[in-house]
């Protein structure tokens, strides 16, 4: 969907709706144009629906974008686009949250209740500047939390598994040594116990005992 807008006296025809971004947008062209002096440094990273990602040049805060007779304070993200770009202005969930925005799919049109719900903009045709919006739609980056580094030798195991060919077995740590080597000693198969009988002494008998198997009594 398109809305027509002004911000500063500047009218924009086109502004595009733009329901798959979590930010609003603005060229940089935009911002020189319109002489914005308070430019905040960008605070985190875009990605774009492509899987591309950028940083923005600044983030301007509360800037006010007339609609109607209502003026929206709006925080814009500001990247750099293509001079020739048809869409200088993307009107993200914020910007449409802002101004209850009520989307009539079957008729293809969309009013902003908190405005004038009687007003109504029509979804623009399957044009060129549509294929750009789908490629320009942006979400946030989620800050990556810190994972706590493995212990050394958990560390090597999983570079051995993994193919390091780098790696040397001198590396393994002597616990691990000694726990493969007592395993190697060990006879497979379920323990047992043999009694042999050899001699009788009174009422007691002596026996051999023989034990096989992974355990002894």
């Amino acid at each position: 969907f398109v809305v027509p807008c002004s911000i500063a006296g500047v009218r924009f025809d086109e502004s595009l709706c733009d329901s798959g971004s979590s930010v609003n947008l603005m060229s940089r062209a935009i911002a020189e144009r319109l002489r914005v002096a308070d430019i905040n440094p960008p605070g985190f990273t875009l990605t774009f629906a492509n899987s591309s990602t950028t940083t923005p040049y600044g983030t301007i805060p509360n800037l006010s974008v007339q609609v109607g007779n209502c003026l929206v304070p709006t925080d814009f993200q500001v990247v750099e686009m293509s001079k020739d770009s048809d869409v200088p202005l993307i009107l993200g969930r914020p910007f449409l949250a802002t101004v209850g925005a009520v989307v009539d799919l079957p008729n293809k049109r969309v009013s902003f209740s908190f405005i004038d719900e009687k007003v109504f903009y029509q979804a623009i045709p399957t044009t060129g500047t549509t294929k750009l919006a789908s490629c320009v739609s942006i979400v946030k980056r989620e800050r990556l939390g810190v994972c706590p580094q493995k212990e050394p030798c958990n560390m090597r195991v999983k570079e051995v598994l993994d193919g390091d060919s780098r790696v040397s077995i001198k590396e393994v740590s002597e616990k691990e040594k000694v726990e493969r080597n007592i395993k190697s000693k060990r006879v497979k198969g379920d323990p047992h116990i043999t009694l042999l009988p050899q001699r009788r002494v009174g009422d007691t008998i002596e026996y051999d005992v023989k034990c096989r198997g992974t355990s002894k009594p």
